[in-house]
């Protein structure tokens, strides 16, 4: 037969359990603090060029970037908003959710290059007689003004596909 434990061996066993359980409960909980970071930026994100010029695409690529970055922000939200989570949740959401983003971000950059090249041929058309005879000129001022937008938009860091575009068949035009 065996001899039943003391309280004292009860006690020291149940102090052991306890202490492994805190060691457990304080060192392996679930950090949400990239996630919630990172799902924070939202707002910013919306603004950049690149998701503005995925919205204005329209086409079923883009729509499919839009629809898997709110996908992958849901998903990020509900996470952060479950208690239970467990750490391989938080880290899924959240490379989901930077790769989302990561597919806008690299995938519709604005393309300056063609503006940037018919804004770069103006010191050859300054310099041409046609220029030279329209100095002064409405159709001077026009060609001055989509210019001078075309170098602002150059110059923009956050100009969207659109507002390039723009400026470039004004230019064009003038």
């Amino acid at each position: 037969m065996t001899k039943a434990p003391t309280q004292k061996e009860l006690d020291d066993a149940l102090d052991a359990l306890q202490a492994a359980k805190k060691k457990i409960t304080d060192g392996y909980k679930t950090n949400k603090s990239d996630l919630n970071t990172e799902a924070g930026k939202d707002s910013d994100f919306t603004k950049t060029p690149e998701y503005q010029n995925a919205q204005a695409k329209g086409d079923d690529a883009s729509k499919k970037a839009l629809e898997a970055y709110k996908k992958a922000l849901e998903d990020a939200n509900k996470v952060l908003g479950d208690k239970n989570a467990t750490q391989k949740q938080v880290d899924d959401a959240l490379k989901k959710l930077q790769d989302a983003k990561s597919k806008l971000s690299d995938g519709y950059k604005t393309n300056k290059s063609d503006l940037r090249q018919e804004a770069g041929k103006d010191s050859d058309f300054t310099k041409s007689p046609e220029y030279q005879n329209a100095a002064g000129s409405p159709e001077a001022d026009d060609y001055k003004r989509a210019l001078d937008e075309a170098n602002a938009v150059l110059n923009n860091p956050n100009a969207t596909q659109a507002e390039v575009d723009e400026a470039l068949k004004k230019l064009q035009d003038a």
